[in-house]
């Protein structure tokens, strides 16, 4: 057999999706309740604090974030565990599956703050003057990339907190890199084009609505819908193709992907 490139992986995880189309409306649900809440939340309270901006207005910002990534955490966990049961054999519906995730809301909420505190401390390195600051926080922001990548499964399904999530998810990384970044590459670029296009609509009905607002609004309404669609269909899918190779890689079942995962990944003995 030829070596495998990773198009079983994916072709998999579109396979499943299409057997449980509903799971894309998940990701529609993440988007939406993060700016609903990010806009409840953190635009009154911004508005209301007058004055230059200041320590008030970043502790607001940062607790409207927190609560929105929170609500995006919950909705990932619950795809997440909805893929994870698709795989079992059992198609369950989002109501199911984002009961599941509350069950794990005390894990989702310390994931949260420490996720935040770390992506805090990567920001204001990348903030700092100096070309070296921007290089060091650049190297850094991948390396927990790399490192968090199973982070949302761990949090699904194995009683771990925070420090710990990150270094279980770390090792499954040394254990699957190679399979995970060609999977992760190649699912990126088949979504270029699309998006591509999305945001082309969305820049011809914006121009469009200085001359015309009857014809550029519909076309804006348009490119902004397709874009929503497009990038559901990545993240659910990437999702359920992150699902398949956390499974494999604890030594869960995992669906016929067409090619047998062993020279795909090379999971260390226990």
């Amino acid at each position: 057999m030829a070596n495998p490139t990773g198009k079983q992986l994916l072709r998999s995880s579109f396979a499943l999706l299409r057997a449980n189309r509903q799971m894309l409306w998940v990701p529609l649900l993440s988007t939406l309740s993060f700016l609903f809440i990010v806009g409840v939340v953190g635009s009154p309270l911004l508005l209301a604090l007058h004055g230059p901006w200041d320590f008030r207005h970043y502790l607001v910002l940062v607790l409207a974030l927190a609560i929105g990534n929170f609500a995006t955490l919950l909705f990932n966990v619950a795809l997440t565990y909805a893929a994870s049961e698709q795989i079992e054999g059992r198609i369950i519906g989002i109501a199911d599956a984002v009961r599941f995730a509350w069950s794990r809301r005390l894990v989702i909420l310390k994931w949260t703050f420490f996720s935040g505190v770390v992506g805090l401390a990567l920001n204001m390195i990348e903030r700092r003057v100096g070309i070296l600051s921007k290089v060091i926080g650049f190297l850094a922001a991948l390396s927990w990339a790399v490192a968090v990548f199973f982070v949302v499964p761990i949090l699904a399904f194995e009683n771990v907190g925070p420090i710990e999530a990150v270094r279980r998810s770390a090792n499954l990384m040394k254990e699957t890199f190679g399979t995970v970044t060609r999977s992760a590459l190649r699912f990126g670029t088949l979504f270029i084009p699309a998006m591509f296009v999305t945001m082309l609509v969305v820049v011809v009905g914006v121009v469009t609505t200085h001359s015309s607002l009857a014809v550029g609004v519909p076309i804006l309404i348009v490119g902004v819908v397709a874009f929503l669609v497009v990038s559901a269909c990545e993240v659910a899918a990437g999702t359920y193709l992150r699902v398949i190779l956390f499974r494999f890689a604890t030594g869960k079942s995992v669906p016929d992907v067409g090619v047998n995962l062993h020279t795909v990944i090379a999971v260390k003995s226990k």
